[in-house]
């Protein structure tokens, strides 16, 4: 049997401690991804509200709890989006609320998939037209 074996463009990205393979510029990909972008931010908002609304009403571990659910919740987004086990690998115990550079951890880790998905497009589309003229060069007639 002939076999035919192309290209997918599928990449391994190392995030943390988990392997992720997916292809940067598979819009199926990327639109799973700012879907769990929004409902992050969504979650994040919700969260924020709940606790401005509620600090001076929350007594002991109330507030705890709070944080608790918005961790899970966000850590659920995340891992549906990679795959189960994703948060633990690359958040470990650190809370995805945590500030880093202004920002929250799971912003910036979003931030960063999404700045490589938009180098992926233009080094690939880079390379779509070299390749394009090779195969057009070769087919016509002279």
């Amino acid at each position: 049997m002939n076999t035919i074996s192309f290209d997918l463009g599928i990449k391994e990205y190392q995030i943390g401690a988990f392997t992720a393979h997916f292809n940067p510029t598979d819009m199926n990909f990327i639109e799973r991804v700012f879907d769990a972008f929004e409902k992050l931010d969504n979650l994040q908002v919700k969260y924020s509200t709940e606790l401005t609304e509620n600090k001076d009403k929350m007594q002991g571990n109330e507030l705890f709890d709070l944080t608790k659910r918005m961790n899970i919740d966000m850590r659920t987004v995340l891992d549906n989006l990679f795959g189960e086990g994703f948060s633990m690998d690359v958040f470990n115990t650190l809370h995805v609320y945590a500030m880093a550079d202004g920002l929250p951890a799971w912003s910036n880790l979003m931030l960063a998939i999404v700045d490589e998905l938009d180098e992926s497009f233009v080094s690939e589309k880079k390379k779509t037209n070299p390749r394009i003229q090779q195969y057009i060069s070769k087919y016509t007639k002279k």
